[in-house]
């Protein structure tokens, strides 16, 4: 879990055998979940219940899953919107050079920057 930045276990537990492990919800996961329910009235108990160590994994598994492909559509749209914006600076203006159309999308002139995105601009057109 912390290798995904999701919040610690929580086990509170008895003197002789009773075991509660709350597992909080990552920031991501607890955003979706408030925007889909954001529109209805919720009378509903919000915990999850766990009947074996296999349900426990299999949830985990899908809370990983989900925050990973929300990572990833964030970073894509992020990219999407760079390499947008630096369409725009070479359309409206004469040739320029790397350095100034990365610091007018506010890019620092950095060989990533150009392999990730004016390289596959390049591999595009050319």
């Amino acid at each position: 879990m912390a290798n995904n930045g999701s919040p610690a276990p929580i086990f509170e537990t008895d003197e002789q055998t009773y075991v509660l492990v709350t597992l909080p919800l990552h920031s991501l996961v607890k955003t979706q979940a408030l925007s889909q329910t954001s529109d209805q009235v919720n009378d509903q108990d919000n915990k999850v219940y766990f009947n074996s160590l296999e349900d426990i994994t299999e949830f985990v598994d899908q809370a990983n899953d989900q925050a990973s492909d929300q990572a990833k559509n964030i970073v894509v749209s992020l990219i999407h919107n760079k390499i947008e914006d630096m369409l725009m600076v070479i359309f409206k203006s004469q040739p320029i050079k790397r350095s100034e159309l990365f610091n007018s999308i506010g890019l620092r002139n950095h060989s990533d920057n150009r392999r990730k995105y004016l390289d596959p601009l390049i591999n595009i057109v050319g």
